[in-house]
Order: structure tokens, then sequence, then C-alpha cells
């Protein structure tokens, strides 16, 4: 490999904001400074030993810098002590997603990471899975709209301060999901329901095998009793149907909000699920049962599914949520305070 092509990618693009040249980012698409490619290539045996040493990290940066220090940090997240594995997770989590934008040390991470949730590898297994979730989907912190909820990705040409183009690093994390797919399916019979929650987080950025997977979540669904458990995997159906143009799944969440012998955790979650994958009105018996049966209780049953945390991470994230599928006349961003008190003119 060429010494001159291994180095940061902020000597190749620039640093920060503004200092970029598209047709210098796109010159280098599809070579070793392109992480979707990386990440593709990582051999099954350097995954499944955790052979970090085999990983490019100094020619990837995250938010702090080279990625040097992440096998390191993916070294302390398997430790015995869970003060320990608790700080090498958030020291990884503030450099590979930070604020929402994912970098590309995300991705030649994600695969690593999928293995320390699996059962008895490491604390924090759940929370391993939504960092591998967030980062595999588009900067959507307090997003709760219908269009919002359940995007992964979008159009917009955003550069990290790195000089990475995201759009890369979010596709590298989704390509390191799907080869990983059978371990995640694995986690949805996890005796954690946190950890299942996690699963389905992951497995809806899938970019393909999405028949089998939504096979999987609908079996798994049967023998739920979870109400946040439940709630993820509906999130997650709705996710890939949204994203993969399946348009069978809107009417079998239809049928599901709209069965009163159904829990009600699960018909509000079709219901929002719903909601996401149609452009109807929202009729009115909908909107009576997110007006009239979300109780306290509830709301902070599914308050911590990943979906919900992302919209409100201090637990008002269905509130929060419902209220902006009722109101889309609001703008999303500018929702502060109790959600269902009057909007700011």
């Amino acid at each position: 490999m060429c010494a001159a092509r291994i180095g940061r990618m902020s000597d190749v693009f620039g640093e920060g904001f503004g200092s970029w040249s598209y047709d210098e980012v796109m010159r280098h698409e599809g070579s070793d400074l392109d992480v979707r490619v990386v990440v593709a290539e990582i051999p099954q045996d350097v995954k499944d030993e955790l052979r970090y040493d085999q990983i490019p990290w100094g020619r990837f940066s995250h938010a702090g810098g080279p990625a040097v220090n992440v096998p390191e940090d993916l070294e302390r997240i398997t430790s015995p002590d869970e003060e320990t594995a608790g700080r090498a997770l958030k020291r990884l989590w503030d450099g590979v997603l930070h604020q929402g934008d994912t970098y590309p040390p995300a991705a030649l991470a994600a695969p690593f990471l999928l293995r320390l949730a699996l059962p008895s590898a490491a604390h924090y297994r759940a929370d391993i899975l939504e960092l591998v979730g967030g980062a595999a989907r588009r900067e959507h912190y307090r997003d709760g709209t219908r269009t919002g909820l359940l995007q992964v990705d979008d159009d917009r040409l955003r550069i990290l301060s790195s000089g990475y183009l995201e759009r890369w690093a979010i596709r590298a994390v989704r390509i390191a999901v799907t080869a990983d797919v059978s371990l995640l399916l694995e986690l949805l019979n996890d005796a954690d329901a946190r950890v299942r929650s996690g699963a389905c987080y992951v497995l809806a950025t899938a970019l393909d095998g999405t028949e089998l997977i939504s096979l999987a979540l609908r079996r798994r669904l049967d023998v739920e009793d979870v109400p946040a458990a439940r709630m993820s995997l509906i999130l997650a159906l709705a996710q890939l149907a949204r994203e993969h143009h399946d348009g069978t799944t809107a009417e079998l969440l239809r049928q599901w909000w709209s069965a009163p012998d159904r829990p009600v955790d699960w018909r509000v979650s079709a219901a929002i699920a719903w909601l996401c994958l149609v452009d109807d009105p929202v009729p009115e018996d909908l909107r009576t049962l997110l007006t009239t049966q979300i109780t306290d209780e509830l709301a902070e049953q599914l308050g911590g599914v990943p979906w919900m945390e992302g919209v409100d991470w201090d637990g008002g994230g269905l509130r929060r949520c419902v209220y902006l599928m009722l109101n889309p006349e609001v703008v999303w961003w500018a929702v502060h305070g109790d959600p269902w008190a009057e909007p700011s003119k």
C-alpha cells in the first residue's frame, strides 16, 4: 500500500468545514481512504478473534483526531471492572458518534462492538448496540416527526469536522451491520430486554436480507412480553419497510393499532409506526388512542426505547414524538419543555 495514502483524512480533505473540495473527496471513492471499502474487506477471522491490530485505525479520524486510541477503548470495554468499561465506552462514543455525527472509525469498530454485545462478552451490552445503531443513522436527535423518526439516511452532503464525508461513514456502519445480521438475530432472544431492543435498533439499518430479518422480528413479536422490546420490534419492522419500500407492512400496522384486544403499548407503537409509513391524515380513532391511552407509566416504559431516546434522551421521547406527529405544523427543533403545552408562536 502506498505510504503517502496512509494518514489523517484531514490531510487529504483539509481541516474542518469549508476547506474541502467535492471533486477531491470523490477522487478517493473506492480507494483505501474510503471506509466503506475498508470495512467490507475486514477478514472474518479478524472480526471473530477481535484482532484490533489488523485494522488501519490511524488512517481515519474521529472527533478527537486520529483514531489510534480506539483499540485501547475496545479492550477496556471488556474490562471486568464496570466503571473502567463504562468510561471506555463513553470515550469511544464521544469520539465516533460525536453529537450525533458518525465518524469513520465507528464503522471500523462496529464489527468488534457487535461481538462485544454477545452474551457474557462485556458490560453495557445494550448501550454498545445503541452506539452501533446510532452510528448507522443520520444525525436524528429530537426529530420525532412522521418523516424523520424512521429515516436512516438522507441526501445531505455533510462534511465532518475531520473533513470526511459523513455519508460514507454511515454507509460503512450499515455494511458492517449487514455482514453480521446472523449475530444480531441471535440477540432477539437474549434474556435482557434492553439487549433485545438494541438488536432491533441495529437490525433496522441492514442493507439487505430484510425479508429474513422481518420474519425474525415477527416471530419474536409473537412471544415478546416486555412493552419496550415490543415497541422496538414494531419500529424495526416499520423502518425496514420504509427503507426497502415494503407496501404490505402499513396495512398490518393499521390492523394492530385499531385492534382493541391488543395490549395498549402494542397499539400505540403500531400507531406511531403507521404514521411514519403513510401520508394519510390522522384518523380520529388513532388520534384518540394516542391522546388518551398514554399514561405516565406507559410513557416511562417506552421512553427507553432507542428510537424514543433519540427524540428526547431525558425520558420524554414518547410524548414528544406523539405531539410532533399529531401537530405537523410545529417546527420540531423548536419544541422545548412540555410537548403538550401550547406551541410557541
